[in-house]
């Protein structure tokens, strides 16, 4: 009977409350455990696994605050009650007065801006012999309260008429940005305009020279083959005498030999030696002698192994077998067991539903992310979303057509039913319920080639 009766029966004393009435409906209340908490339900089995043998329920006491604390100790610790205000800890048994003007020293308040204002200004005859006393001031005359600044000009009498538009010139009509960046009907420039705008910014068309105008002697002008500088020799038989003075030029002339340089001895030597001449070696002051055919380096040894030898192997059987200890625990007495259960977590979690919405912290692979080939060669739609799969899945008409409408809004429902059939008999699996977006693509070109043809001309297989 006590688990029919609610908070607010007169059988229920002490607790009167809905959780009173709530452990009711549990069944009789019973005295507290030995472990030192209630349990809200005897006549239910406890879930779990006990921690040691003879342990009479698996609810474990919750830890509570030890008594006996010293007030400093408590003031941490201590949580306030129902309907008590929280206080901070250092404020607690500190006597705080009533609230009252506040604390500290009250600012002395000044003038405001319009007491400022008040106090300078004047009224009647004082204003009067103010204003005739500052009408001396040369800023007074050309800066009047009030008004714009006087700077003394005298206007011709037509600006006073009210008929007067203004000086300057009159504003074009008004054009948009478009027009001005791309006129229609734009002027060509003179050949006057565009030099002096070659002369004032340097502004050449793409592939003009640079030309500066100068007046070149009569004998410049007249040969077409001038060039300048000295010429040394003239080669009229085109024999290279021009390389030849080129690769010469230690020489004062073409006949003569290098000249005679008087230097040190040592000096001399040290060039001949240490000098790069032209067509031979630099001396690297090894001074070997060597024979002709003699070869620097040491030869390679000879080998019995050959590169099918190093590519098909030659190692034996048991030379190639894994190591006993291949995925095992090295360690003694921590090696795992043999069994027929494979240890550890998938790199792939084939075994889980991947979530709903995933996080983009979660780098978990479910088993639905791309292979290698997606990745080196994607497909061409998958950026919005659709993979190649999709083209080769069976649909149903209606989803079909759907898809179709999006492309081809004025087909009728009896074009489609003649695509769908084509679509259908691509496939030759016998399923006419269902085809693929592939077959329809095929069906639907083949359709739409079959109504741009005249009629009598015949479809070329």
């Amino acid at each position: 009977q006590q688990g029919c009766l609610t908070a607010r029966e007169p059988g229920v004393t002490g607790d009167s409350t809905l959780k009173a009435a709530g452990m009711g409906l549990l069944g009789p209340r019973v005295p507290r455990l030995k472990l030192g908490r209630h349990d809200p339900a005897p006549c239910v089995p406890s879930a779990g696994k006990a921690l040691y043998p003879n342990q009479d329920s698996v609810v474990i006491p919750a830890v509570e605050t030890p008594k006996g604390l010293s007030d400093q100790r408590l003031r941490h610790r201590q949580r306030t009650g129902p309907g008590e205000i929280t206080v901070h800890w250092a404020s607690k048994g500190m006597d705080i007065p009533q609230p009252s003007r506040g604390y500290g020293r009250r600012t002395a308040k000044g003038d405001d801006v319009k007491h400022v204002f008040k106090a300078g200004e004047k009224m009647g005859v004082a204003e009067h012999r103010n204003t005739v006393g500052e009408a001396i001031y040369d800023s007074t005359k050309k800066e009047p309260l009030g008004k714009t600044w006087i700077r003394g000009h005298v206007l011709p009498s037509c600006t006073q008429d009210t008929s007067f538009q203004g000086f300057g010139k009159e504003y074009p009509p008004r054009i948009s940005a478009k027009e001005a960046i791309f006129p229609r009907d734009p002027v060509e420039e003179t050949e006057h305009s565009l030099t002096l705008y070659k002369r004032t910014h340097n502004s050449h068309a793409a592939g003009e020279p640079f030309v500066r105008d100068y007046e070149w002697p009569k004998e410049v002008v007249a040969d077409p083959r001038h060039r300048f500088g000295r010429v040394v020799a003239k080669d009229s038989n085109s024999c290279g005498v021009g390389v030849k003075s080129a690769l010469t030029t230690d020489r004062p002339n073409l006949q003569s030999g290098p000249t005679t340089g008087v230097m040190d001895l040592n000096l001399a030597s040290f060039k001949e030696v240490s000098g790069d001449h032209l067509g031979t070696s630099k001396n690297l002051l090894q001074n070997l002698h060597v024979t002709e055919d003699h070869t620097f380096g040491v030869s390679t040894a000879a080998d019995d192994i050959g590169v099918g030898q190093l590519i098909r192997g030659f190692y034996s059987a048991e030379e190639q077998a894994p190591d006993q200890d291949l995925g095992r625990c090295t360690s003694r007495g921590r090696r795992n067991f043999l069994s027929w259960r494979p240890m550890g977590i998938p790199t792939v979690r084939n075994d889980i539903l991947p979530p709903a919405k995933r996080s983009l912290a979660n780098s978990t692979n479910y088993g639905d992310e791309t292979d290698a080939r997606g990745l080196i060669a994607p497909g061409k739609f998958q950026h919005k979303g659709v993979e190649d799969e999709d083209f080769f899945a069976r649909r149903s008409p209606e989803e079909l057509l759907e898809i179709v409408r999006r492309v081809s809004p004025e087909i009728s429902h009896a074009d489609f039913d003649d695509v769908f059939a084509r679509a259908v008999e691509l496939h030759e699996d016998g399923d006419t319920s269902s085809a693929s977006v592939e077959a329809l693509m095929i069906a639907f070109s083949d359709w739409t080639v079959a109504q741009q043809r005249p009629p009598n001309q015949v479809p070329i297989l």
